[in-house]
């Protein structure tokens, strides 16, 4: 018995529209996480080239924590100018930035030559820096012996029952074609 016209029209509709989110959703995410990575991978090489010397990502040092520095500066003032040239900046009579100068004894931060891009970069490693795992010693971790995630299951889940669903109407297609024949 073939399924009446309207019900097969509201269903490829539905079955289209679901197929298209779940393909968007997937490749954002893909992309995301692929840009996120170079993002963090270019603020690591930055801030090792440059920046290393004087600050950790995660804790004071010469200087201060990078971590949340953008957040700190949030309304007061212009963190790319202050990174670029401190003594510079401190000429504008910025009140946040004279106030750190004093916070660290007068320390002068040495003049950098970065694009605003490569600050936004190590400003995002700084901000989702994790610190190593310490080496060697200590108790041995013994490896997972299941699935560690079970968020990674649900896109072949998915896959499985829109292949399901395309089978079924494909099936569906084929069994009117022969009842018309």
């Amino acid at each position: 018995m073939p399924l009446p016209a309207r019900f097969s029209r509201v269903f490829t509709g539905l079955f289209h529209a679901v197929l298209t989110l779940l393909l968007i959703a997937s490749l954002s995410g893909l992309q995301a996480q692929d840009v996120d990575q170079a993002l963090y991978d270019a603020g690591e090489k930055v801030f090792k080239g440059n920046c290393a010397s004087c600050h950790k990502p995660d804790a004071n040092m010469t200087g201060p924590a990078l971590k949340g520095a953008r957040e700190r500066w949030d309304g007061k003032g212009d963190i790319y100018a202050w990174i670029r040239n401190s003594q510079e900046y401190l000429k504008t009579g910025n009140e946040y930035a004279n106030k750190l100068f004093e916070e660290w004894n007068k320390s002068v931060m040495t003049p950098m030559a970065l694009s605003d891009e490569e600050i936004d970069a190590v400003l995002y490693y700084a901000d989702n820096y994790a610190p190593p795992a310490p080496k060697g010693g200590g108790d041995v971790a013994q490896a997972p012996t299941g699935p560690t995630d079970a968020g990674s299951l649900w896109p072949w889940m998915l896959v499985l029952i829109l292949l399901f669903v395309v089978v079924a109407l494909s099936l569906t297609g084929v069994k009117k074609s022969l009842a018309n024949a």
